[in-house]
């Protein structure tokens, strides 16, 4: 028998394969054009090839770039098959593929494998909003990963009681997934089984499913639609129902409605009005001046290979006239009057230079570059939702919650009243306050408070707008500002003492902060039904350094005065007159009535100080 020796230059074998790609969109693979450029990242022996435009010979070089060699030639010899490769591809969609695992030695081989084909009898979609779905394993010890394997072969699904909604949420708590749903809320196990003895006692035990037995908590309570409204710290979790009316705290203890603790019939109402789907809102109109492209700012210093598509506005945009990231744009066609809508959409804004960046899909030319002063309309179309936006403030201890609505909302006759933003307390149990931001998000990192406006990023009670740098100094911020903008605080309460009696409520006085002043005092309210108001209604009182005035080189203070470190005042009555009364209006000192409603707020000297109430208190006759 005849032998000979076969030397093998490599000890490993590759596939050969071709990617193929389209010709500007097309799916004619001999269409003439440009096409879609295919990079190859394998490990293993550089693969050279050529590329589609010219006759150089080009190499991958490790960082996924191809570098031009003009000294070689290229090989014509490489077989395309027929009618399926033009000339012009030179090669640049082969990609070469090693078969042995990591390319070691002896490792063990792949190949192509077995390729089973099942038709499906009906060939669409399915949407089960009440099932979960889970892939296979992750090791990160022996870096297998099964992550984007769902075998139908293999029992991966685990469904709850479709009558109780959709699954809006799911989170994850040491070995137990709480599943969220519209009406309900269910505790899983994971990766184990509980089992029950004869006595009725709950085992559990280690499972083959992923996703163990389901239990609902007791209460029919679930999320609603408003998975945002989710916030958690430690053990508890926070989320709100609005089909109940009810803010809600999952414990230890179970379901529990913190909503109850003083402000029912306040979440009763505003819940009521947060509605479902989306709405279509439109912007006012805004002038644009220039647009990019097909117009330049040489004037400027832009690098416009990094902006992209973008528009200058004629003024800086407002709050009101913002629009939010992916809104629809339309311009102003003034040869037929009417708005056309485009593909673009917002990506983006930078208020102090005017810009707003755009999308290029649809882009069109709205402005005439052939007018002397060119400029054109534009408004912007965008779809939102009515939101209860949840977070945990980690710096206070406090749940923050903000129900967030549109006008057209199911009740909207507040005109200007669309959000509310409060926080809960669980130290005194009960809602401490109500603030003047709306965020977007709000989350705690490392005991430090931040939320977003606008797509910025701040930081609460340390600092402001956090810029490039978040490593940077932030100077304290002034108290009551959110987002750059300054609102006074304000606190309204009930003086009641004798209720079954009519009183003249003569003074009042204060201990705290020399900042304070009462807006109005009125007794014995007006409900909203009634035309007039059956009570009087007091003078503003100045705070003690507002109300401070020199007369003859004497100091007088016409608001409050200042004795002992309290502050006190008298009530003026500013009431018109009314039949019936011997006494009226200006003439008498003090207001009357069964009950007093007083509002007082912060003055507007130093708005970024501390100032602080401590209690308030009146004289009555």
């Amino acid at each position: 028998m005849a032998s000979f020796n076969l030397e093998v230059k490599y000890y490993n074998t590759f596939f050969f394969l071709y990617v193929t790609t389209k010709l500007n969109g097309s799916s004619n693979p001999t269409a003439t054009g440009i096409k879609q450029e295919f990079h190859a990242v394998f490990p293993g022996l550089p693969y050279k090839g050529y590329s589609g435009t010219t006759d150089n010979q080009i190499e991958y070089d490790e960082s996924i770039n191809f570098v031009g060699n003009s000294t070689t030639k290229p090989i014509s010899n490489v077989n395309r098959g027929s009618n399926i490769f033009d000339g012009s591809d030179k090669g640049s969609n082969f990609v070469i593929e090693e078969s042995r695992i990591r390319g070691a030695f002896n490792n063990q081989p792949a190949d192509l494998g077995v390729r089973a084909f099942l038709r499906e009898e009906e060939n669409k979609a399915k949407y089960r909003s009440n099932a979960l779905v889970f892939s296979g394993v992750y090791n990160s010890r022996t870096s297998f990963n099964e992550t984007n394997v769902f075998s139908i072969g293999q029992d991966i699904t685990r469904s709850v009681d479709p009558s109780y909604g959709s699954i809006q949420l799911i989170d994850s708590m040491d070995n137990d997934l709480t599943i969220f749903q519209e009406n309900k809320v269910n505790r899983a196990l994971v990766d184990k089984d509980a089992i029950y003895t004869a006595e009725g006692q709950a085992l559990t035990t280690a499972g083959k499913n992923v996703i163990g037995q389901i239990t609902p908590y007791v209460g029919d309570y679930g999320i609603s639609k408003n998975p945002e409204s989710f916030a958690k710290y430690g053990f508890r979790r926070y989320f709100s129902d609005k089909y109940r009316n009810s803010i809600l705290r999952l414990s230890r203890d179970g379901i529990t409605e913190i909503s109850e603790y003083g402000m029912k019939d306040f979440f009763r109402d505003e819940l009521n009005k947060v509605s479902d789907g989306f709405k279509s809102v439109t912007s006012p109109a805004i002038t644009a001046v220039v647009q990019f492209p097909p117009d330049s700012l040489s004037s400027n210093s832009y690098a416009l290979n990094t902006l992209g598509a973008w528009v200058v506005t004629s003024t800086a945009l407002t709050d009101d006239e913002l629009p939010e990231v992916g809104s629809i744009v339309e311009y102003y066609n003034t040869s037929t009057n009417t708005w056309v809508t485009t593909n673009a959409v917002v990506t983006g804004e930078n208020r102090a230079n005017k810009l707003l960046f755009l999308s290029e899909a649809g882009f069109e030319n709205f402005i005439d570059s052939g007018d002397e002063n060119p400029s054109g309309q534009l408004r912007f179309i965008s779809q939102t939702t009515e939101k209860v936006v949840g977070g945990y403030d980690a710096y206070q201890d406090q749940y923050v919650v903000s129900l967030q609505r549109r006008s057209g909302s199911k009740t909207d006759d507040e005109t200007s009243d669309y959000y509310n933003t409060l926080h809960y307390d669980e130290k005194v149990r009960g809602w401490v306050s109500f603030y003047s931001y709306r965020p977007e998000v709000a989350f705690s990192m490392k005991s430090r408070y931040f939320s977003t406006k606008d797509g910025k990023l701040y930081e609460h009670y340390e600092g402001g707008f956090l810029g490039d740098n978040v490593f940077q100094s932030i100077t304290p911020c002034d108290m009551g500002t959110f987002y750059g903008t300054f609102t006074k605080s304000n606190v309204i309460f009930v003086f009641n003492q004798n209720p079954n009696r009519v009183k003249t409520f003569t003074t009042i006085d204060y201990e705290g902060s020399n900042r304070w002043q009462v807006d109005w005092i009125r007794t014995d309210d007006k409900s909203k039904l009634q035309a007039s108001t059956n009570g009087d209604e007091s003078k503003v009182i100045l705070s003690y350094n507002e109300g401070e005035y020199t007369d003859g080189g004497i100091t007088y203070y016409s608001g409050f005065n200042q004795r002992e470190n309290k502050y006190y005042a008298n009530i003026i009555n500013n009431s018109p007159q009314r039949p019936g009364e011997v006494v009226f209006g200006n003439q008498m000192t003090g207001v009357k009535g069964f009950v007093a409603k007083v509002s007082m707020s912060t003055d507007t000297l130093n708005t970024g100080d501390l100032k602080e109430l401590f209690s308030v208190g009146s004289n009555v006759i």
